[in-house]
């Protein structure tokens, strides 16, 4: 039997008040959202209009479009409860599935406690830690957010398997138990992989004997080892089926790296895990999205600097830190549970408050040992360290609870994110996505001044503007949604006779940069609005190519409309056109007559050349 990373007799007692203290730092999460509506923001996609939670079909937790059984299983029991009763109080159940979100988080930072006991840190710095990953406003992403609920039950399942592998060791019921936590966890959002190399490390740094030094490590081959993968390897096992799984599932949102490479991603992400300590340490700048310009070279500045200032961080910190085996630990832990958030399989959003959550453990891991150890190295009075706790703490419950009112509707959202982050497309994107539902809201009630209704709009598409502007937002190309904002703001510039302009913004959507995540849709609808400025120009060849491009796009009503309006031109030219108007008249019987193309096909059938 192997020797025990803890044995039960020395397990830390549970302290009842140190727990209940923990529950409370997390409260002030919600303090400023806890009974706002779901947002517009994914919360509709995840949860209201949602199939699957819906219906409450278990059948549905598998489907291909979403692949976070766990996470939707967990809103299926919510609507079940809240549901009924809850829209006649406070208008939405959505307030009951945030005190969940809230529950799953809270239970979290407890597990976050114990593990911190079980690595030997005491009492003390344990309850630190614990209340630091309670009421980091960081966490409001997660919590406030109904749609990232993934997050907190990932952290909270994830968090289970390393407490058990930690607190069962030597016992027989381990590792089923680690496996099914760990399953769970990936079920709930597929960034639990961080996890995994987590027990790698306890494995080889001889767990918490060995990080307190009273053990030896296992970092040189030997025959240990062998327990050790046998250990891994069900886990490695999960792993693999899961990323498998997963990028193919989630194939559609992957797009290249940033700056075009995996070597440019990693150049990237040295000034974002540099973002994200700044934050982590002072959350005055946090943001629902964040600008992040892609290093395309070794020889871009702000790699070095950056750079330059991680190694210093680093080593700076493990040169103070009291034990720095485990000031060590903490480093690899924070960069280990970050690894499939670092870009290396991209995704339109680079930098994210929520993709540092389950790393969060580690930076305070680390900052507890620097704590220590400039108390010691400085020889400071014993009261200063749990003063400057106490103060950063109460500063992190202020900041949360400021952070919370930002996440009551989509507009607070994207206003505060432009205002922090004004070179950031998609801020813009939902800002304008924001005044867009406010608009349309305003256009269907009686009374209402078509002035008001008139700016609202113009408010939509000057952020929708602001977005598709490559000098302020250099990063638009990076989202689809980019076209879906120039094809509006082209068509309105349309409405305006600006041809010239709107011919700009309808190329931007139809031939979009081969790092955008191209959507077939809106490149056909940039392509059939160019193909009817072509026509207008006196251009029909150029019309009917422009046309058949889109109706290979995107096989719609418009692009056939489009391309016999064209045809319709050209035929009129040629001496002998009745085998032109014959294809053209059968493509336009085509559409299907209760389409919203119908009263078109109609008009354009009663041209002279197609009568006859």
């Amino acid at each position: 039997m192997p020797t025990r990373l803890l044995p039960a007799s020395n397990a830390p007692a549970f302290n009842g008040w140190h727990a209940l203290l923990i529950i409370l730092m997390s409260v002030p999460l919600v303090i400023g959202c806890w009974d706002a509506p779901f947002t517009n923001y994914d919360d509709t996609e995840h949860v209201t209009e949602n199939a699957g939670v819906q219906s409450g079909s278990m059948g549905d937790l598998f489907s291909v479009s979403t692949h976070f059984p766990v996470t939707q299983f967990s809103y299926i029991a919510d609507r079940a409860v809240f549901a009924g009763w809850m829209p006649k109080l406070l208008g939405s159940w959505a307030p009951g599935s945030r005190a969940m979100t809230l529950l799953y988080h809270a239970l979290a930072a407890l597990l976050v406690w114990q593990i911190l006991l079980l690595l030997r840190v005491g009492p003390a710095a344990a309850l630190f830690g614990a209340l630091v990953f309670a009421g980091h406003p960081l966490a409001c992403e997660t919590v406030c957010w109904i749609s990232e609920r993934k997050n907190a039950l990932a952290a909270l399942f994830g968090f289970a398997s390393v407490w058990v592998w930690l607190r069962l060791d030597g016992r027989v019921f381990r590792m089923p138990l680690v496996i099914v936590f760990y399953l769970l966890a990936l079920l709930s959002k597929p960034s639990a992989l961080g996890m995994l190399p987590i027990f790698m490390l306890l494995e080889f740094f001889g767990g918490p004997a060995g990080l307190v030094k009273e053990g030896a490590m296992r970092w040189k081959p030997q025959r240990e080892w062998l327990a050790i993968i046998e250990r891994i390897t069900p886990l490695l096992l999960v792993s693999l089926v899961s990323i498998a799984i997963n990028l193919n599932v989630h194939k559609f949102a992957i797009i290249q790296p940033p700056g075009g490479s995996l070597f440019t991603a990693m150049l990237t992400d040295i000034e974002i895990v540099m973002r994200y300590l700044r934050n982590l340490a002072l959350p005055f700048w946090l943001s629902a999205v964040y600008a992040v310009q892609p290093a395309t070279s070794a020889a871009d500045s702000r790699v070095w600097i950056a750079g330059f200032g991680l190694v210093l961080l680093i080593a700076l910190s493990v040169a103070v830190a009291e034990n720095r085996r485990r000031a060590v630990f903490g480093w690899l832990w924070f960069f280990a549970a970050m690894g499939t958030s670092l870009n290396l399989i991209a995704i339109a959003h680079l930098m994210q408050d929520r993709y540092i959550y389950l790393s969060t453990p580690g930076f305070v891991l680390v900052l507890i040992e620097v704590s220590r150890g400039l108390r010691k190295r400085l020889q400071l009075p014993a009261p200063v360290l749990p003063v400057a706790a106490a103060i950063w703490l109460m500063l992190l419950c202020g900041l949360s609870v400021q952070r919370g009112y930002v996440w009551r509707d989509m507009k607070s959202i994207f206003f505060d994110a432009v205002n922090k982050q004004p070179n950031a497309c998609y801020a813009w994107y939902g800002l304008g996505s924001a005044y867009g539902e406010e608009w349309n809201a305003l256009r269907g009630q009686a009374g209402v001044d078509p002035k008001v209704v008139y700016n609202k709009k113009i408010e939509w598409l000057r952020a929708w503007q602001n977005g598709v502007d490559p000098q302020r937002c250099p990063d638009m190309f990076r989202y689809s949604s980019h076209q879906r904002m120039a094809v509006a703001v082209g068509e309105e510039l349309n409405r305006q006779h600006k041809s010239a302009a709107a011919e700009i913004y309808f190329k931007m959507a139809a031939y979009p940069p081969r790092e955008t995540p191209k959507d077939p849709v809106l490149c056909a609808e940039g392509l059939n609005h160019l193909s009817i400025m072509a026509l207008k120009q006196n251009q029909p060849e150029r019309a009917l190519r422009l046309a058949q491009e889109a109706f290979q796009m995107h096989q719609t009503e418009y692009a056939i409309l489009a391309a016999a309006r064209a045809g319709l031109m050209i035929a009129r030219g040629m001496p002998q056109p009745e085998m032109y108007i014959k294809q053209i008249r059968a493509d336009l019987k085509s559409i299907d007559p209760a389409s919203d193309a119908a009263s078109q096909v109609n008009a354009l059938l009663q041209d002279p050349l197609l009568k006859q």
